[in-house]
């Protein structure tokens, strides 16, 4: 079985450009799209933490990222703070704040369970 990852418009439409991405590992969450300062940034998370952010094209935007934990929430995209970034935490409750150019990071706000909120 091929595990290869498809960049598709909403409509089903294959995106234009997009090569079939694989050995990205066991992808934990849907493919994320967030679009900040008229860029696109495709996020997808696997279950050892590598975060992969691409283009509209399927192009790496940054070299892949290794939180090397269990991402818990989906990531949230903090467009309002100086240099923008994408926020989500692990199963810890430890928030991980990765900037558009790959830097990461890492704020403890105390022990948290595996089914905490963000």
């Amino acid at each position: 079985m091929e595990n290869n990852l498809y960049g598709y418009y909403k409509t089903g439409e294959l995106l234009p450009g997009w090569d079939p991405k694989s050995s990205l590992g066991v992808l934990i969450l849907p493919l994320q799209h967030f679009s900040i300062d008229g860029k696109d940034y495709l996020l997808v998370v696997n279950n050892k933490g590598s975060v992969y952010i691409f283009n509209r094209k399927g192009e790496l935007r940054v070299p892949m990222i290794e939180l090397n934990t269990m991402i818990k929430h989906p990531f949230v995209a903090d467009t309002k703070a100086e240099m923008p970034r994408f926020i989500t935490t692990d199963t810890g409750g430890i928030v991980y704040r990765v900037s558009l150019d790959g830097q990461i990071e890492k704020k403890n706000f105390g022990k948290y369970s595996a089914d905490h909120f963000f």
